[in-house]
């Protein structure tokens, strides 16, 4: 029993020799992800940017944007960009709560798939709706709101993408072993 102990643990030693084990996407974005962790990313500033447009642009909606000639048009921004809102801001506190660190595959895969299609639909409803209703500028401004909060969005989408893909190399300097100078007070003889 104790020889096949020692004979599995030589082929491990053998194998990790052969071909070292490095940690996976996973487990390099575990890290990330844990509680608190992701608000203060370039990610997470990045969405904090699209949250903050398109409550821009909700808002402005419901304060300027009801004169428009085709209501089922500036409906359908408003509905695109309050759906969009609504998923980011909870796929946000998903990730800054590390309640996805078990299975971050999963969780980024969802946030990226889905914020970039409710994102394409809202920049082509917000460019419609400045192509169609005949109003003032004010009342553009929601829609611009809606398509930048949508691009942006999209930006967020790529950076996480970055971010789950990209393994940081380890600094060069943090690498290098410390060089040891010998005490000169000790004796060759000693």
């Amino acid at each position: 029993m104790v020889d096949a102990a020692i004979m599995r643990r030589k082929s491990q030693m053998f194998l990790t020799n052969i071909s070292p084990v490095y940690d996976t996407h996973d487990e390099v974005i575990r890290k990330k992800l844990k509680r608190g962790k992701f608000p203060p990313t370039k990610t997470g500033i990045i969405k904090m940017i699209s949250l903050s447009l398109q409550i821009g642009s909700i808002a402005g909606w419901a304060v300027l944007d009801k004169n428009c000639d085709n209501l089922g048009i500036s409906y359908s921004n408003l509905g695109s960009t309050c759906m969009g809102f609504a998923i980011q801001l909870l796929l946000f506190l998903w990730f800054s709560f590390g309640k996805t660190v078990k299975d971050p595959g999963f969780w980024i895969n969802l946030d990226i798939a889905v914020n970039m299609v409710i994102s394409l639909v809202t920049i082509l409803t917000s460019i419609i709706s400045i192509k169609i209703c005949k109003v003032t500028d004010v009342q553009h401004l929601t829609a611009a709101l809606s398509t930048a909060g949508a691009c942006v969005s999209v930006c967020g989408c790529a950076a996480l993408f970055l971010m789950y893909r990209f393994i940081e190399e380890p600094d060069p300097e943090q690498a290098a072993p410390k060089s040891i100078r010998p005490d000169p007070r000790k004796s060759l003889f000693a």
